[in-house]
This record gives structure tokens, C-alpha cells and sequence, in this order.
């Protein structure tokens, strides 16, 4: 301020909080506002710059869903490995023949006249919806 109370010319005073700034700064002390006119636009006029590429997933998702691939591979590969070393030792145990469709045994023993022998064949399929 002058002998006479008034801001020297190379004083700025802020347009929203009123303080008096000093000629070097570029922004108000008080509230932040800028002083000067901005040089650089805030807003690109023309083309649009292309977007940096940035992968969908990160870089820790991936690897593990890597690592989790792998140790199920391995692992599968393993127990293939086992089994098969399992196998060669210890001999197939042998399964009966299958008989022929239709094919009838014969019993041994004689039937009554008054038994009738009957064979039925019952199927039941349960389905379940959940809506």
C-alpha cells in the first residue's frame, strides 16, 4: 500500500476472494485462483489423440490364471504318469465274458406247472428344472 492507502499498479487483487496478490504470482495465496490468463487451452480443439492400448485384464490376473493352467496340467499329466507306472506292475484283473443279448441260461432245477416265471423291466428317469 501507498503513503496515500492505495494499491500500487503492480499489485493484483484476486476476482473471488479480493486479496491483494503480489506481480510474481500466478495464483491467488488465499483461494487458489489463477491470476493470469491461461496460455494453454483446456480443451484440444481438432483431432482427438489416440488412446494409450491398455489390456482388459491386468498383469496379476493373467499370470495367475497361468500359473493355476499350468498346475492343473501338471498335475493331470501326474496322475496320467502314476497310473500308467501302476498298471505295469500289477496284472489287469480279468473280467467274466458278457453273454450275447437275448441269450437265455437254462435253469437247472425244474419248475412247478403251476409257476409262471415273469421278468418285467421298469425305467424311471427324474428330471429336475430349476428356474
Amino acid at each position: 500500500m501507498n503513503e496515500d492507502g492505495e494499491a500500487p499498479l503492480e499489485t493484483l487483487f484476486c476476482g473471488r476472494c479480493a486479496t491483494v496478490c503480489d506481480p510474481e504470482d500466478n495464483f491467488c495465496r488465499q483461494c487458489g485462483l489463477p491470476l493470469r490468463e491461461q496460455y494453454l487451452p483446456s480443451v484440444r480443439e481438432g483431432r482427438e489423440l489416440p488412446a494409450v492400448w491398455q489390456p482388459s485384464l491386468p498383469a496379476a490376473v493373467v499370470k495367475g490364471a497361468v500359473f493355476v493352467a499350468a498346475g492343473t496340467l501338471g498335475q493331470r499329466l501326474l496322475r496320467s504318469l502314476l497310473r500308467r507306472a501302476l498298471q505295469r506292475r500289477r496284472p489287469a484283473p480279468r473280467t467274466p465274458a458278457r453273454r450275447a443279448k437275448g441269450e437265455v441260461v437254462p435253469r437247472q432245477e425244474e419248475l412247478l406247472e403251476d409257476i409262471q416265471l415273469e421278468s418285467e423291466t421298469f425305467l424311471l428317469r427324474r428330471v429336475r428344472i430349476r428356474r
